[in-house]
Formats: C-alpha cells, sequence, structure tokens
C-alpha cells in the first residue's frame, strides 16, 4: 500500500502481515494537528480519533505539524495499567534518520509502595496517590540519562491521567532540531515503542522487591500487591506515518 496523498486519509489503519512489500508491523497514519492540542491526559480531544487494538488492549491515536508530533494512547485494562504505573513506562523513538535514538520514561517505575490515601478502593484511588510521583521523567539517549520536570523539557510535554476506569497517556515530541527530537526516516515513517519493564520486580512484597525470609505483611490498604497484574512486561510498536502536505 502506498501512501501517495496523505492529507486525503482522514485516519487510517494498516496491519500488514504477510503481505509483499508491508512490514510486519503496525501502521497508523498521523493526520494533520489543527489548532492548539492541551496536553493534559484527558482523552476528549482525541474522540474519534483513537484506533483500538485487542492485543495489547489500547487505543491509540496520532497528529502532527511540521514542528511536533502528538502521540495519545488510552487503555481500560487494569493489568496494563498497573503495569504502566507501577512498573514506570519508556517510549523509544526510531528511524532510518541521522538522528541518534531517544527514549522518554514516564511515569518513572515505582520500587516502593505506594498507597491509596483509602482502604479498599481500586485503581483510580491508587493513581491518586501516584501525583507526587508524576512531576519528573527521565530522557534516555546511548548511555546519557538526563532527568527533568515535566515542565522543563524544551519542546516536550507529557501527562498522564485517569478518569471512568481508562488511563490516559499524551505526548508531544519536536520534530525539528530541539535538545530532544524525533527524526523520521525519509519516506516519513517514525518507530514508536511504548514498554514497561516485568511488573512483578516493582510490586510490594512481589518477586525480587521482597528480602528473602521475609514474610510479606498483611495490610488493610489496598496496594500493587492486590491489584491484578500479568507477569509479562507491556510492549506495544507502532509505525507512525507523519501526515505531509
Amino acid at each position: 500500500m502506498t501512501h501517495t496523498c496523505l492529507g486525503l486519509i482522514p485516519f487510517l489503519f494498516v496491519l500488514c502481515i504477510g503481505f509483499t512489500g508491508c512490514r510486519s508491523t503496525i501502521e497508523l497514519v498521523s493526520v494533520q494537528a489543527v489548532g492548539n492540542i492541551q496536553i493534559d491526559g484527558s482523552p476528549v480531544e482525541w474522540e474519534g480519533r483513537l484506533t483500538r487494538f485487542k492485543s495489547p488492549a489500547v487505543s491509540m491515536g496520532v497528529r502532527n505539524t511540521e514542528e511536533h508530533l502528538f502521540l495519545c494512547l488510552t487503555t481500560a485494562d487494569p493489568a496494563i495499567q498497573t503495569q504502566i504505573l507501577f512498573a514506570g513506562l519508556t517510549v523509544r523513538f526510531e528511524s532510518s534518520g541521522e538522528m541518534v535514538p531517544f527514549a522518554i520514561q514516564y511515569p518513572l517505575r515505582q520500587d516502593q509502595p505506594v498507597r491509596p490515601r483509602a482502604p479498599g478502593e481500586g485503581l483510580e484511588v491508587i493513581f491518586g496517590a501516584f501525583a507526587p510521583h508524576l512531576h519528573t521523567l527521565q530522557i534516555v539517549r546511548e548511555s546519557d540519562r538526563q532527568m527533568f520536570s515535566v515542565l522543563d523539557v524544551p519542546g516536550i510535554q507529557v501527562r498522564i491521567g485517569m478518569a471512568n476506569s481508562v488511563l490516559t497517556y499524551e505526548l508531544q515530541v519536536p520534530l525539528i532540531q530541539a535538545p530532544y527530537y524525533a527524526v523520521p526516516s525519509p519516506d516519513g515513517i517514525l518507530t514508536v515503542t511504548f514498554e514497561t519493564t516485568s511488573v512483578d520486580r516493582f510490586l510490594p512484597g512481589a518477586g525480587s522487591s521482597r528480602p528473602e525470609g521475609r514474610k510479606r505483611e498483611r495490610s488493610t490498604s489496598s496496594s500493587a500487591a492486590d491489584l491484578p497484574v500479568k507477569g509479562d512486561p507491556f510492549r506495544f510498536v507502532v509505525n507512525v506515518v507523519l501526515f505531509s502536505k
């Protein structure tokens, strides 16, 4: 399939597996971003612009201007939500361009217990306990790692929110020269990878985070260990075909 006139395609999802000339991965064609997109962790501006996937159970939307790429990833799957919140989420940008690939880590993984303000509640209440942990991000490029306030990264904006049992991740990344920016391949394709580490490594009282010989303490409060968790890390790879006038 060729993309000769992207401006005439409002939104296209293509799953190419086993066809001549297609990559064996997911492709999402971006649409032109119009107006000021608010990066606020809300899916409201993406209504009707998200493509739903079954495995993993996420929805994703892509928009871009000449200067910026905008991504929105949502999920109502409690296991994926738990992985993202407790194991942290890394978003990688790669292409055949000359720029060294880089990654954004946000939210950062939580090695210490994060408990809700009220016992016996679900993920939305637990999400409220994450507020103090959502102010910083880490950018990784080769062996270089830099910590930033989410309010102080030139050109990059990122927020995560949760409402009506749906977790929303929004991201803005520069496509023009900046301290950190994504460089698509000559055919306008940028590979974006969303991934977590194995979540059970970071759950309180689970896996390697529990000292040997120490029994898990009982608690009346909800904790990460009380939540539905899959041991396999979350990973989602998509080739983004950028909008071009």
